[in-house]
């Protein structure tokens, strides 16, 4: 279990299965994790051993490879984890159903990307969404009005049964 905690290194600990947790921080070599605020575990690299993927409170990220020896060892240069502006937030997801864990992060600029799993520890980072700009978050901010207006006029005609009287009509 890690536990995280801002301003503050992040702590590991062992389920010693008795209900106990053993604090094993140093012995697995986690390094730098002050202000860690994000993480999730995933077998990244397909050795059946869990990873550890940090975002830290800068938003950089750090992904802590399991040796299977209750250690870790730094493999964020390994991934390509350097986007160049701050994660702010970060899922492992199996995007194109390949069995791999691919990364999709969302950075402080408003881009999305996905970091597509190759095999092994190879990455190709793929842009989703591109940085928005204020006139594209203003389009999505209207989009999103007009879905909620549509949202909400559909749920008062469900309440008034207007909604059954309309399509009943409609040869639907």
């Amino acid at each position: 279990m890690i536990v995280l905690n801002p301003g503050a290194p992040a702590r590991l600990y062992r389920n010693l299965g008795d209900g106990r947790f053993q604090d094993v921080t140093r012995t697995a070599r986690l390094g730098d994790t002050d202000g860690a605020r994000t993480a999730l575990w995933h077998d990244v690299d397909g050795d059946d051993r869990p990873d550890l993927l940090l975002v830290l409170a800068d938003g950089a990220a750090r992904l802590l490879r399991g040796n299977g020896a209750g250690q870790f060892d730094d493999a964020t240069a390994a991934l390509g984890l350097d986007f160049g502006k701050p994660i702010v937030a970060a899922a492992f997801l199996d995007h194109d159903h390949d069995g791999r864990p691919d990364l999709k992060v969302e950075l402080a600029d408003g881009r999305l990307l996905l970091h597509h799993h190759l095999g092994g520890m190879r990455f190709e980072t793929v842009e989703l969404r591109p940085a928005s700009s204020p006139s594209a978050r203003a389009a999505d901010d209207r989009v999103a009005e007009l879905e909620a207006r549509l949202a909400r006029m559909e749920a008062l005609l469900r309440a008034t049964g207007a909604a059954g009287a309309a399509t009943e009509g409609s040869g639907r």
